[in-house]
């Protein structure tokens, strides 16, 4: 921050920060918790998708679901993971009514045939996922 600027506090710079910048908020309040209670990993690190603890904890009849911060793509390590596997992966987005009934007819192949599918934006179709 420049001139004047230089003397606000971290948490004053990082409310600044929010109105001027949204999308430049987390870091800044990150700084800031990490500058009021220490550089604790748990407190000002994202942490890593655990897929194989995800998948330990599953079974055939369970579903993972990926809760995601903005900007969080879980499609490379779930790739790398399904190869890993040897477990086909199938992707299809749900983002519109119209996928819909494709949506349940690949989530119906992949039961029928041991087969995983990650369904991005599903959160846009809540009354299918209800089904």
């Amino acid at each position: 921050f420049p001139g004047a600027f230089a003397q606000l506090t971290l948490f004053q710079k990082a409310l600044l920060g929010r109105c001027l910048c949204p999308d430049r908020a987390m870091g800044a309040l990150r700084e800031w918790i990490g500058a009021a209670l220490g550089q604790q990993e748990t407190l000002t690190r994202t942490p890593t998708l655990d897929l194989k603890g995800a998948y330990a904890s599953s079974s055939p009849s369970t579903s993972i679901m990926f809760v995601l911060a903005p900007g969080a793509d879980p499609v490379s390590p779930l790739l790398q993971f399904s190869d890993h596997m040897q477990q086909e992966l199938c992707t299809l987005s749900i983002g519109t009514p119209s996928m819909c009934s494709r949506a349940e007819t690949v989530v119906m192949e992949a039961a029928r045939r041991g087969r995983w599918v990650y369904l991005p934006n599903c959160h846009l179709e809540l009354a299918w996922l209800s089904r």
